[in-house]
């Protein structure tokens, strides 16, 4: 595998949608240079965690179905942003009552704000509790259909950041729409961002779930 490291604006520089955007962007500036990169453009995967999480997952669910979301830049007119598979560890997939979900596991959220103050909120700028319908139409799950792209989800049950029912969510909603091209794991130990999510053997899991969809 070749790793590209993709780089997006944070929350306070630029607002939804741009970092979904960019990451289509980055997917189609690496189709563009395949052959100069010596890539193979028919296998190209993306990870992300946390709130990488969600941005790979918005770019591989949504598509020219979307075309507030399928925008390209001047030059990669043409150019799909389509990609072979998705690992989303702990990532957001509803922007909207992280807090309660929380709340109802059991746990202490990490973070104490639910408004416009919160992660989501700031990233929206408003409050996200507010306008339902927008909220949805900037949500992961809303775009989890048959035809997505087969998806890893991991997810610590201790994760006081991103409750686990964001992914739970997920699991269940591609397991009936997208004839389960999805594999879970979910760690009853761990909180946001543990280093095992990151570690050699879970690496390993992660790759092995990308060698399952290589085009050959």
């Amino acid at each position: 595998y070749a790793v590209a490291s993709m780089n997006y604006s944070l929350s306070d520089q630029a607002k939804f949608p741009v970092p979904i955007l960019q990451v289509k962007a980055a997917v189609r500036f690496l189709r563009m240079h395949a052959e100069e990169y010596q890539l193979d453009e028919r296998n190209l995967f993306l990870y992300g965690n946390s709130a990488g999480g969600y941005l790979v997952l918005m770019a591989g669910y949504t598509d020219e179905r979307e075309p507030f979301f399928d925008t390209p830049r001047p030059g990669q007119e043409g150019v799909s942003s389509s990609v072979s598979a998705i690992a989303d560890i702990y990532g957001v997939t509803q922007l909207a009552h992280n807090r309660e979900m929380i709340l109802s596991t059991g746990l202490e959220p990490k973070y104490f704000s639910d408004d416009i103050r919160s992660s989501e909120g700031f990233f929206m700028g408003f409050d996200t509790r507010t306008c339902p319908d927008l909220i949805a139409g900037a949500s992961p799950l809303t775009y989890a259909r048959k035809g997505c792209p087969p998806t890893l989800v991991q997810h610590g049950r201790k994760d006081r950041t991103v409750s686990v029912k964001q992914s739970y969510d997920l699991v269940q909603k591609l397991l009936s729409v997208n004839e389960g091209k999805v594999e879970w794991a979910y760690f009853d130990e761990l909180d946001h961002s543990d280093p095992f999510f990151k570690s050699a053997e879970n690496t390993r899991r992660i790759l092995d779930f990308y060698d399952r969809w290589i085009v050959r």
